[in-house]
């Protein structure tokens, strides 16, 4: 005998049909099939064998969700809510006198907002002094992440870097037992975030894209923990009034950003043209 299984699905906020939402159903005897909702988010199995199914719903944007219906012989139909995926973007930023890295973490923050679901998305910013801060920082977004539902969408570390010499990693002030670096061991036993599927980390600090005689890089380590595309710096970072070529920031400027511009340390004869950074992928 057969029966047909009707699969009905909403969006859990209003209460509104979604559609092309993929339902895959798994039965008895390795029963399989799947298909999209339609405009009325509704997708009906016809003539199946009878006995208990698995339903998965999926959707962008939102959270996967399961359901398990019986099927007999007629019709069954089965309800299910699904939830937007609530999207965070985040960025950690050193202190300092000038609030430089603050002024800079604020301009990206300016302009992700426009990107971002309001009423549903959440950006959070962390000013951190200290290696100790950085590290409760990340500790405070994979907590408050886990408990809050949140898939990272962005991450943004602004801070001092350092290459070779006697420290190597992302710089901060020292104390409580604490050299003030993170260093390639400390990146990599970081406890990893909750990222998005198309979630990405970007690190500012200088050469945080470059291995140099180190043979390893600051955007390599965290691509490889935290499993997402990691861009770093491929020279020294300096602050900019503009994004696409170098111009000299002071203390009264707000849109300010920090990447590696083709001056200074970078080459005294550069154009000033900001420099493509160093992507790490997983």
């Amino acid at each position: 005998m057969a029966g047909s299984l009707g699969v009905v699905v909403r969006n859990r906020t209003g209460n509104t049909p979604l559609e092309n939402v993929k339902i895959t159903i798994n039965g008895p005897q390795k029963c399989s099939d799947t298909g999209n909702t339609n405009a009325q988010g509704i997708k009906t199995f016809e003539n199946i064998l009878e006995g208990d199914y698995t339903i998965t719903a999926e959707l962008g944007g939102f959270f996967i969700a399961k359901a398990t219906a019986t099927v007999t012989t007629g019709s069954v139909s089965v309800n299910i809510l699904l939830d937007k995926v609530k999207y965070l973007y985040f960025a950690i930023y050193y202190t300092a006198a000038d609030n430089a890295f603050k002024r800079a973490a604020d301009t990206w923050k300016a302009e992700i907002q426009p990107k971002m679901d309001k009423g549903n998305d959440t950006v959070q910013m962390i000013e951190v002094k200290s290696e100790g801060e950085f590290k409760t920082a990340w500790e405070t977004l994979l907590k408050e992440g886990n408990k809050s539902g949140w898939k990272v969408a962005e991450g943004r570390i602004f801070s001092h870097a350092s290459k070779g010499d006697k420290q190597d990693g992302l710089e901060f002030m020292g104390g409580g037992g604490e050299d003030g670096t993170v260093s390639q061991k400390e990146m990599i036993s970081l406890a990893k975030l909750n990222w998005s599927a198309t979630g990405r980390l970007v690190l500012h600090g200088c050469n945080t894209g470059l291995s140099g005689g180190r043979g390893w890089t600051p955007a390599g380590a965290f691509a490889k923990t935290q499993g997402v595309p990691t861009t770093g710096q491929t020279g020294y970072a300096y602050f900019s009034r503009q994004w696409t070529t170098y111009d000299e920031i002071d203390a009264t400027c707000t849109g300010i950003y920090l990447w590696a511009y083709s001056r200074g340390k970078n080459g005294a004869l550069g154009s000033g043209a900001r420099m493509e950074g160093a992507v790490f992928k997983p």
